[in-house]
């Protein structure tokens, strides 16, 4: 297949932003953030935006570019699975308009989720699905855009707290751990300038949410500013809301 859906919907004044950032980028990344796009203007075309949410790495991608600007795409970790939370109909719809021959549950989440194995001209792509009723959706997603194509997302909050287990687990290997601790990191770079303040941060995060977050901010010093650009929290910032955890334990 081609990723006809994406292209129909590329703002025209992002177009030569486009190319400049594929052609910087590489397999599997290059394919896989495609296909999200595409998957992203197909669900938008039949009017199902509101009923499904990225989250995981291109969750925080989607921020990322979002408040930075696309250009600095090329610049972020990549990833080779697309993590998506969404009605049965949304999954349904997926199934349509694109070639999955296999479903699969993943046991390396817990929850249930499917993996769905997308086939097509232009590649292959992973997407790992989470089903979920709309109403609970829209307690926790937000729009943005990218290139013009309108997207759900994860906010920043949530897919901070779905990933606080990660960078702990010792069954997970040290290189994927890293990648999500440097995840928080940069989601909690994003939101230091919002006015909600460090009490949206530590909401609805349980004793040991708390203590693994504690542990991000004390073990990621340096991860984040010895990056090309650093997204990470300001020291202040980072020194801060260490300060309010330990004081709301």
């Amino acid at each position: 297949m081609e990723f006809k859906h994406l292209e129909e919907r590329l703002d025209v004044e992002k177009i030569e932003d486009y190319f400049e950032v594929f052609s910087k980028i590489n397999e599997p990344f290059h394919s896989t953030l495609k296909y999200m796009l595409d998957i992203a203007s197909t669900l938008d075309k039949v009017d199902l935006k509101k009923e499904y949410a990225l989250f995981g790495g291109y969750g925080v991608l989607t921020h990322l570019a979002y408040k930075f600007g696309e250009k600095i795409i090329p610049i972020w970790r990549g990833s080779k699975d697309v993590d998506i939370i969404g009605t049965e109909k949304v999954k349904s719809t997926l199934r349509s308009f694109y070639n999955i021959p296999s479903e699969s549950n993943n046991h390396n989440i817990k929850g249930g989720k499917r993996t769905l194995n997308i086939i097509g001209d232009e590649g292959e792509c992973k997407v790992d699905f989470s089903l979920k009723e709309q109403k609970e959706l829209l307690n926790y997603s937000e729009e943005k855009s990218l290139f013009g194509i309108p997207l759900n997302v994860m906010n920043p909050y949530e897919i901070i707290r779905s990933k606080l287990h990660i960078p702990q687990d010792e069954s997970i290997s040290e290189d994927m751990r890293l990648k999500h601790k440097t995840d928080i990191l940069t989601l909690l770079g994003i939101i230091q300038d919002e006015e909600k303040g460090f009490a949206e941060i530590v909401k609805n995060l349980d004793e040991k949410m708390k203590y693994n977050l504690l542990r991000v901010l004390e073990t990621g010093r340096g991860i984040t500013e010895n990056m090309r650009m650093s997204f990470g929290p300001k020291p202040e910032f980072r020194k801060l809301l260490t300060k309010y955890l330990r004081q709301h334990r």
